[in-house]
């Protein structure tokens, strides 16, 4: 037997070595398929729309949502301040690809106001919202309180004009 590989036999490892190095490659990404960086969401539409990041616009790091402009608005309800949580709970999974923020209340709103792998910030850091201990709070002041269901379904809520948690005037989306 020869001591040298065949052109076939070389061509063969050359695969498997190849294949062998995108599965480790694969593999060290957590088993998520490469995607391209994306860019700002396009407002207007009924869904947000993710533009290519080659538009010419800042990057999503770069960015805070508009989406939390009107959160604990007084001239909202707090039906329409859990659909805005609600939202940037959804911008949060589709821009970081994490699923929901988990964690307590300040946890959730760090994450939710940047600091998280992405940088993005539905909720910016300053809004009034946010109270000086780092949490979210409902339009009375009373913290939110966050239940994550499942990776892409979050529980929320608020302890309502009485600012008793768990009574009769809760409000839970």
């Amino acid at each position: 037997m020869s001591d040298h590989l065949s052109k076939s036999q070389l061509s063969l490892l050359l695969v498997i070595l190849i294949a062998g190095g995108a599965l480790v490659g694969w593999w060290l990404n957590g088993g998520r398929e490469s995607r391209p960086e994306e860019g700002p969401i396009i407002e207007g539409a009924a869904d947000p729309i993710v533009a290519p990041a080659n538009l010419g616009r800042p990057s999503i790091p770069d960015r805070e949502s508009p989406i939390a402009r009107e959160l604990n608005s007084p001239e909202g309800s707090i039906e329409e301040d859990l659909k805005i949580v609600h939202l940037c709970l959804r911008e949060f999974r589709e821009i970081v690809r994490q699923g929901n923020p988990v964690g307590t209340n300040e946890e959730i709103t760090r994450s939710l106001s940047g600091r998280n792998p992405r940088l993005f910030a539905p909720l910016p850091a300053d809004h009034s919202a946010i109270s000086p201990d780092g949490e979210l709070l409902d339009r009375w002041g009373t913290p939110y309180f966050f239940h994550q269901l499942s990776a892409d379904v979050m529980k929320v809520r608020s302890a309502g004009p009485d600012r008793i948690m768990r009574t009769e005037d809760d409000i839970v989306q």
